[in-house]
């Protein structure tokens, strides 16, 4: 295609009879493809959408057509933070109308661009002011304190159930990306975020957008901050609890530029222990193993801790099968923590503001799978003291040791029946999923699992 006669146009310049134009912009937010038979020819054919934007107050909504293969392939290449050049799209008035509107971000212009497979060029922006646009990708499309508070979404779910707001969060934590099927057969794939702000924490965002599920995995926990314009607030009768819901028309800015997010910021840093550093804090110090006698099927755990009848932890003796002990793999079973309240840290202080005395030093943190006749305990943390008495080394030790030898550790455990004391933290406002934390874990004879093995 000759690019001859194409001049570079900003979108605050567009007007429906524009033709022949370039535009520079950073993508802020993008629209699952759907594929659909041509009426004309019955092939296969596609659409998809993103939102541009060139300057703090501009910024349009593109609508890509094309075959399905070409569609497919335009979202597999292209992603939000993406500095574009768009050359020869149509331009058109948006009609009041229209109710597409409700599936897309609102935008500041009147009008929208349509990109045609056959007439229409996409390329990566190559030039020295690429800087001036990933500024752009850090101011919400929203004023930076149009937003509301989690405390009053909480307080008045009658109010805004269904509703879109806008939110300013800090994330808290992040669940793991969960793959189903719809009911229409569709593999499709949800995350949960539970976000916090000043007012209140433990604040469920689910996304069952795929760009977003991607964008996700590469959030931290009190560190990334979130504006999320447009998302859907709805009372979760599951969860009994209000639960936002980021869609195709929300756009979700990343650690934003402003004053506000900066304050949110410095707060998150401050905010008290976490519920999973909370729960093995607790099965390591304040458990005694001995008050644990409360015999329990893995599938009994597994009905309390989902039932979501009450938020409260509880205790429960299981008899098992250690089926999951991975100490020899690829994944590193000792992390640094903080010596005195147990926070991740990566650096050489606590990066908790109100822990100044706390010395990062190695520690366990280990998943173990557990299986008995009814069911599978997955993802029980052993951490702390509880698992330097199973691998009978210290982690510092243990971070030294040859895989020969850390094999050798895991085959003393793996696959034997044992006698394990758990606290279950179940499933609750802010909790994704149940935590289980291993208080005792010890090997058993055959004679003594047979004669302790619930019935159901």
């Amino acid at each position: 295609m000759s690019h001859a006669g194409i001049k570079r146009v900003t979108l605050n310049y567009l007007t429906p009879s524009s033709t022949d134009f370039l535009i520079v912009g950073v993508i802020i937010a993008k629209r699952p493809p759907k594929s659909f038979k041509s009426k004309k020819d019955g092939s296969d054919r596609g659409v998809m959408g993103f939102t541009l934007r060139d300057s703090p107050a501009d910024y349009i909504n593109v609508t890509v057509w094309g075959s399905k293969i070409f569609v497919d392939n335009f979202n597999a290449c292209y992603r939000v933070g993406d500095v574009v050049d768009l050359i020869n799209t149509k331009v058109i008035m948006r009609k009041p109308e229209d109710r597409t509107d409700i599936f897309q971000p609102p935008v500041t212009s009147c009008m929208e661009l349509v990109f045609n497979e056959y007439q229409s060029e996409i390329s990566p922006h190559d030039l020295e002011d690429c800087l001036e646009y990933i500024k752009i990708l850090h101011l919400p499309t929203k004023p930076p304190g149009n937003f509301l508070n989690l405390a009053d979404i909480k307080a008045n779910g009658k109010l805004f159930n269904g509703q879109y707001v806008n939110i300013l969060v800090a994330v808290q934590r992040i669940g793991n990306r969960r793959d189903m099927k719809s009911r229409a057969g569709k593999e499709i794939s949800i995350l949960e975020i539970v976000v916090m702000d000043k007012t209140s924490s433990d604040f469920m965002v689910q996304t069952w957008e795929e760009d977003i599920i991607q964008r996700g995995s590469g959030w931290k926990p009190k560190d990334t901050v979130l504006f999320l314009s447009d998302i859907r607030v709805e009372w979760s009768e599951f969860r009994k609890a209000m639960v936002a819901t980021i869609t195709s028309r929300s756009v979700v800015t990343e650690n934003p530029s402003t004053r506000e997010a900066a304050i949110l910021a410095s707060f998150a840093l401050t905010v008290p222990i976490q519920t999973p550093q909370l729960v093995d804090n607790i099965a390591n110090t304040m458990v005694e193993p001995e008050t644990i006698v409360n015999v329990m099927s893995c599938a009994t755990v597994i009905r309390q801790a989902w039932s979501g009848e009450s938020s409260d932890s509880f205790t429960a003796l299981v008899f098992a099968v250690l089926q999951a002990f991975d100490i020899d793999g690829f994944r590193s079973v000792v992390v640094r923590k903080c010596s005195i309240c147990g926070c991740p840290s990566e650096g050489s202080i606590c990066p908790r503001s109100d822990c100044s005395e706390g010395q990062p030093t190695p520690a366990y943190d280990l998943r173990i799978n557990l299986i008995d006749h009814t069911g599978r305990l997955s993802n029980c943390r052993l951490t702390g003291n509880t698992a330097v008495q199973v691998i009978s080394v210290k982690p510092e030790v243990f971070l030294n040791l040859s895989s020969d030898d850390k094999t050798q550790f895991k085959w003393q455990w793996l696959l034997k029946k044992v006698s394990a004391r758990l606290l279950i933290m179940p499933v609750g406002p802010g909790r994704l999923a149940p935590l289980i934390s291993v208080v005792e874990l010890k090997r058993i004879t055959i004679a003594e699992y047979a004669s302790k093995l619930p019935v159901a």
